[in-house]
């Protein structure tokens, strides 16, 4: 378990949100696991999106403390790198994502938009690695304590990023379930993008303004691209047609993102529902 930084642990000490070494992690479950194995209890989603939304609403007061520039330039480069697909990416992909882009020009101009809202944006902390990898829980009965591990990235930016970052898993099991028939699991998965932003504002009390969700469609779509095309996820390799589907998606959300004005109209748009 990596270091936590020392403003981290102050803010969110009352909270009890961070995971460290000191934890017993052997009872705590990564969520991306639980997301892969199908076996995720999506009663306990709520708890995830008030532990995101105390951490933001607890460290604002610390914006200082996380204006690393270092850090920042990291992540810029991590999430939107030259060039945007790798040298080792399957050729299949690369051709798919070139045909893609050619179909809805769009896409990766708005893709160089999220770099810039990114890379400006500094009136909030941000955790920076927020995927499922990085959400741990332990439950017993019906309850559940959350925890959030991986803050190396911890910066300035947009909450919306955060968001994205655990929305792009989301999307992934989705594709990963429903390539194996899993019906039930993958009607939740679509249900809990929807519950996960929705109990989120609910949990800061915000009626945000239809840029935030232009936003949160843009770096979903991102982040799947990131994933797929950088990224690889281990559940996915071998399957072409799964990696394909997933980047339609992140295509569709990165090209349509100024239609979405809701976290209905995102997974409306981002599952090509109808």
């Amino acid at each position: 378990m990596e270091e936590v930084p020392d403003f981290i642990r102050e803010v969110l000490s009352d909270e009890t949100l961070v995971l460290t070494a000191d934890d017993d992690l052997s009872v705590y479950t990564p969520l991306s696991e639980l997301l892969t194995s199908g076996e995720f209890d999506f009663d306990f989603l709520p708890c995830i999106s008030q532990s995101i939304a105390a951490f933001h609403r607890k460290s604002r007061e610390r914006i200082d403390d996380a204006s690393d520039p270092v850090r920042k330039r990291e992540l810029l480069a991590k999430i939107f790198p030259e060039p945007f697909l790798a040298s080792d990416t399957p050729e299949s992909l690369q051709c798919r994502a070139q045909q893609l882009t050619q179909a809805d020009s769009r896409s990766f101009p708005n893709l160089q938009e999220m770099r810039a809202l990114l890379e400006r944006s500094d009136d909030n902390v941000i955790h920076g690695s927020l995927q499922a990898s990085s959400v741990y829980l332990n439950s017993t009965g019906s309850k559940v304590k959350v925890k959030l591990a991986n803050w190396s990235g911890v910066c300035v930016g947009p909450v919306t990023f955060d968001l994205a970052c655990l929305l792009s898993d989301f999307f992934l099991a989705f594709y990963l379930h429903e390539s194996q028939g899993e019906r039930e699991f993958v009607y939740k998965l679509i249900d809990g993008c929807k519950r996960l932003v929705e109990v989120y504002l609910e949990s800061l009390s915000l009626t945000p303004a239809v840029e935030f969700f232009h936003a949160l469609a843009g770096f979903t779509g991102t982040m799947i691209l990131h994933r797929i095309l950088r990224e690889k996820p281990e559940s996915m390799q071998g399957k072409p047609y799964i990696e394909e589907d997933a980047l339609q998606s992140g295509m569709r959300l990165l090209a349509g993102m100024r239609n979405v004005d809701s976290a209905d109209r995102l997974v409306f748009i981002g599952f090509a529902l109808c």
